[in-house]
């Protein structure tokens, strides 16, 4: 699908963004899709110190970024994206972005794939930063990305704890209430 992404942007308005430039800030609300066309970009999330540290690089043209924000309806951004050099970019509104999709269920099966590999390497990295800090050997297959509003509770003193939560993207707070 990346040549018919292509040929859809030949029609939308083009942005160039200097290397360094910052795309999108983790923790926004996304409101475009955004075609890469020439150009290196990084994408970043916080790691358990908050520094940022790259996931990974995309550099083929047609690739889209942000689009399972947009196809997911999240609320937020869960990562930075950075022009590591020069980059032409379309960027695609996500209502039009939706309607492409309506039109198109192959390409639908394929961003659900894609999104599955970015959970899955997400979690990943997360495992791997968990079995370094506890020496744990073995991970379950019962881990779920969830996302929550700013303010919310995710857990409430008196409750049964059934859950272990891992911050994969954003900030938690504990406040005794």
């Amino acid at each position: 699908p990346a040549d018919r992404w292509l040929e859809i942007s030949r029609d939308m308005p083009q942005a160039v963004f200097s290397e360094g430039e910052v795309l999108v800030h983790e923790g926004t609300k996304p409101e475009h899709v955004y075609l890469l066309i020439v150009g290196r970009l990084g994408i970043y999330a916080r790691d358990r110190s908050d520094q940022i540290t790259r996931i990974c690089v995309i550099n083929e043209a047609g690739s889209l970024v942000g689009e399972q924000n947009v196809r997911e309806e999240r609320r937020f951004a869960s990562a930075t994206v950075i022009a590591l050099t020069d980059c032409r970019i379309s960027a695609i509104p996500s209502d039009v972005f939706k309607v492409l999709l309506a039109e198109d269920s192959t390409a639908v099966a394929k961003l659900e794939q894609e999104g599955r590999r970015q959970v899955f390497e997400k979690l990943r990295r997360l495992y791997e930063e968990v079995a370094e800090l506890t020496s744990l050997q073995t991970a379950s297959d019962q881990l779920k990305t969830r996302q929550y509003e700013s303010g919310a509770a995710i857990y409430r003193r008196g409750e049964a704890a059934s859950s272990a939560f891992f911050v994969v993207s954003g900030q938690v707070d504990l406040v005794r209430a």
